[in-house]
């Protein structure tokens, strides 16, 4: 059977200063140490700007479902509040009024214990809907129910025409985390090393190293160096394609 595919992202506010992931400040020590940073404690803050800002945009651009995955969220849901719908439309004025009266009053006074029991005997005190000012609604409730069955229906519906029409499943912009933390590493090394090269110089055949984009210049290590402080999980090949991007882009700048 397939795992049900569910949506656990969190909304993203624009002001979020959380950096990604927790960062040890002896990991950002010996990464000033290596590279010879002189004001540590500048780098540390900067490292902590790029952590938030890799974050927001980790959450905003790739932690979410794809398309097609967010489509099928949505006809699971209209099926299941379908049968949620068809079972509440089914019940009888007796039932809901049981309800009505017995929601939110799991403490319930003595007048509503009198009630429920006048209802035992089926004597109508009301018509269904809301007997008192606080009670609950089965019948505003089971229309809410049918009203989010038809959205999910009409999202998932729209989507799976987006698919079809050759929209892509996932956002084109999803590596933009990435992209945009390397870009902002490379700024900060090109202030601090004025007179090194900021070229792409890594090792794709493996001559270096086992995993085959080892980096070979000061420029590759402090970026691969200062991903890892942020994400461990960047691969060396994603921060590569990354600078490639990013130096062909300066390139037709120019």
């Amino acid at each position: 059977m397939p795992k049900r595919k569910t949506d656990k992202s969190a909304p993203v506010l624009s002001f979020d200063r959380e950096p990604w992931k927790p960062i040890a400040p002896e990991a950002i020590l010996l990464v000033a140490e290596k590279f010879e940073i002189q004001d540590r404690a500048a780098f540390a803050e900067i490292v902590h700007d790029w952590s938030c800002q890799y974050g927001w945009l980790r959450r905003v651009f790739r932690d979410v479902p794809s398309r097609a995955d967010q489509r099928d969220i949505y006809r699971t849901l209209a099926r299941d509040l379908d049968r949620a719908f068809q079972t509440l439309s089914s019940l009888g004025p007796t039932v809901k009024m049981k309800l009505s009266l017995s929601v939110g009053n799991r403490e319930m006074d003595e007048d509503v214990r009198d009630a429920v029991a006048m209802m035992m005997r089926n004597e109508s005190i009301t018509k269904p809907g809301k007997p008192f000012e606080d009670s609950f609604d089965v019948d505003e409730f089971t229309d809410d129910v049918g009203m989010l069955k038809s959205i999910s229906e009409y999202l998932s519906n729209s989507i799976d025409r987006q698919l079809k029409d050759g929209a892509s499943s996932l956002p084109p912009n999803r590596n933009m985390d990435i992209e945009y933390l390397v870009a902002q590493i490379r700024t900060y090394f090109k202030a601090q090393f004025p007179n090194e090269p900021t070229g792409r110089n890594f090792d794709p055949a493996g001559l270096e190293g086992p995993a085959g984009q080892t980096p070979l210049n000061r420029h590759s290590e402090f970026a691969v160096e200062c991903c890892r402080l942020i994400e461990p999980q960047i691969s060396q090949s994603q921060i590569d394609a990354a600078l490639a991007q990013l130096i062909q882009k300066e390139r037709t700048q120019r």
